[in-house]
C-alpha cells in the first residue's frame, strides 16, 4: 500500500524585512515546489522566489499599487538534497508561503 502524501510548508513569512531567505532541501530527500502564494501590502512591495543552483526564477511579483493584491503561482519545481529554495524579499510588507511536497530520496 502505497504511503500518504502531505504538503509541507517550505518558507512561510509574515511581514518580514526586505532581504534573501531560504530553504535547503535536507539530505536523503527531494523537494517540488508546487504553490508561491503572497500577498503585497504596499506600492513598492515585491518578491522573487528561484532556484539556487539553476538560478531560474519561476515566480516573481511586484505591487501594482493597489492595497493587498494577492499573487500566486502554481507549478513544479524539482530540487534535489542540498540545493537552495530562495525567496528574495524587495521590500517589507508581503506576506509569502511557499509550499509543495518532500519526497525521501529513491
Amino acid at each position: 500500500m502505497a504511503a500518504p502524501v502531505y504538503s509541507t510548508q517550505f518558507l512561510a513569512l509574515a511581514a518580514p524585512a526586505p532581504g534573501l531567505y531560504t530553504y535547503t532541501v535536507p539530505p536523503g530527500h527531494i523537494a517540488v515546489v508546487r504553490d508561491v502564494s503572497g500577498t503585497l501590502y504596499n506600492a513598492a512591495a515585491g518578491l522573487a522566489a528561484y532556484c539556487d543552483a539553476s538560478g531560474v526564477i519561476f515566480a516573481v511579483f511586484v505591487s501594482t499599487g493597489q492595497n493587498s493584491p494577492a499573487v500566486a503561482w502554481r507549478g513544479r519545481i524539482v530540487l534535489p538534497a542540498g540545493q537552495l529554495l530562495r525567496a528574495q524579499i524587495l521590500e517589507a510588507n508581503v506576506e509569502l508561503i511557499l509550499s509543495g511536497y518532500l519526497f525521501t530520496s529513491p
